[in-house]
């Protein structure tokens, strides 16, 4: 048995003995039972579906296959200890169709909202449900997917497509989407607005998860709350094709985005993971890591075409255009930040990178204490054979996000320990 296994299985809560004033310094311990329970993760995707993307989406539906499944399961990287599985997960897909702030154009079929960051479950390939929902919801439909312990969704009931094939149709959401993509803004409301109570997103988000949120797309943000950029009758503006890189000054700021997403998070910003699979180029003209300001440098106007913007990324798979925004909303994240090209007919090294983000802030699981039971004050593991606390795994509860506290397990206590916590009177 591992260190870590060794750990999850004795846990027991000790309640600290009213005493009265001046008795000795460290009050009894009384054992009482606890459950516990995994942190769960909701990944929300953000697809583009303008006229280009048809390729791309059927790609991601495909290689989601390698991605899902990796998160589900415990795994060991080429360095470091086993990542945990994640046990608890919602996955939801919202596409890249904000509308254009009601200006009637001949690729934005609702002008005034589009999608506007509603979570997607319609089927529309062949062999595909006509719906999806998730069992984890008291609502009627619940636009999501989820994989738990008690709805395994994994592909071991064969009456039931795991849920990377659910995905798989949920994520092809066509190619009549609006194309003055708004991806930040759209992963911004269905996060925020449509995840409030009442909302049509109520549920997917839940308290103290760890938040990925995953753009697939081959152009950049056009977030704005300028209806004049999208008036094609605003000569003043230039050319219609290429307001968004000529006129970055009535886009949203990434402030908004990298804010708001902090705010969903405010205890404990190490729970959000941002990636992007989006127009990298794959000759080696810029990688993630390079400057942003070396990126902005191929934000060019064809001099052959000037109605035309050059591509950062040419392949089989289609071309693909800088993505300045996306990648500075990415890189505020640091290490918790993934990029990719979509114009690699291979994204599974993207999606590990990804799968590994989100399992590497699974080291806690959280403490559900006993109904009844007074706050907790602190925790620490003790040697089940001496009943000595074992130095270093004093273990405080006062700013942790979820229920009742979070107990960090992990390599390196050897022998069988338990876990007691003092509770005020």
């Amino acid at each position: 048995m591992r260190p870590r296994d060794a750990l999850l299985a004795p846990l027991a809560l000790a309640v600290c003995a009213s005493c009265a004033e001046h008795t000795e310094p460290e009050p009894p311990w009384v054992e009482v039972p606890l459950t516990q329970r995994a942190r769960p993760v909701d990944i929300l995707f953000v697809v583009d579906n303008s006229n280009s993307m048809m390729e791309e989406q059927e790609l991601l539906a495909r290689q989601m296959a390698s991605l899902l499944p990796e998160l589900i399961t415990r795994t060991r990287p080429s360095e470091g200890d086993i990542l945990p599985a994640v046990e608890d997960l919602h996955v939801g897909v919202v596409s890249t169709d904000m509308g254009t702030h009601g200006t009637s154009i001949m690729t934005c079929g609702n002008p005034m909202n589009g999608d506007n960051g509603v979570l997607q479950n319609s089927g529309l390939q062949p062999g595909c449900q006509s719906a999806y929902s998730a069992p984890d919801c008291p609502r009627t439909e619940c636009p999501w997917l989820a994989h738990s312990a008690d709805a395994p969704d994994d592909g071991t009931d064969p009456s039931n497509p795991p849920i990377w094939v659910d995905f798989g149709c949920i994520a092809s959401l066509g190619t009549g989407g609006c194309g003055f993509e708004q991806q930040l803004e759209a992963g911004l409301v269905a996060l925020t607005v449509h995840s409030d109570s009442g909302g049509p997103n109520e549920g997917f988000l839940r308290e103290g998860s760890v938040l990925s949120v995953v753009l697939v797309t081959d152009e950049d943000d056009c977030s704005s709350g300028n209806g004049e950029m999208f008036n094609p009758q605003n000569e003043q503006l230039g050319c219609f094709c290429l307001r968004c890189l000529l006129h970055p000054e009535l886009l949203y700021p990434i402030d908004r985005y990298y804010d708001a997403l902090r705010a969903l998070r405010p205890d404990d910003e190490d729970l959000l993971v941002v990636a992007a699979i989006t127009g990298i180029p794959v000759d080696g003209s810029w990688s993630p890591g390079d400057s942003l300001d070396a990126l902005r440098e191929l934000q060019r106007v064809n001099p052959e075409y000037p109605n035309e913007q050059l591509p950062s990324c040419q392949t089989e798979m289609g071309i693909a255009f800088p993505p300045v925004r996306i990648v500075d909303l990415v890189y505020r994240f640091g290490d918790a930040g993934v990029l990719g090209s979509i114009c690699r007919d291979d994204w599974s090294d993207t999606f590990e990178e990804i799968a590994r983000a989100v399992q590497a802030r699974l080291p806690a699981r959280c403490v559900e204490l006993p109904g009844g039971v007074d706050p907790v004050t602190g925790c620490r593991l003790v040697d089940a054979v001496t009943g000595e606390a074992v130095e270093g795994w004093n273990i405080g509860f006062d700013s942790m996000p979820c229920p009742g506290g979070e107990l960090h397990l992990g390599s390196g206590v050897d022998g069988a320990v338990r876990l007691e916590c003092a509770v005020e009177q």
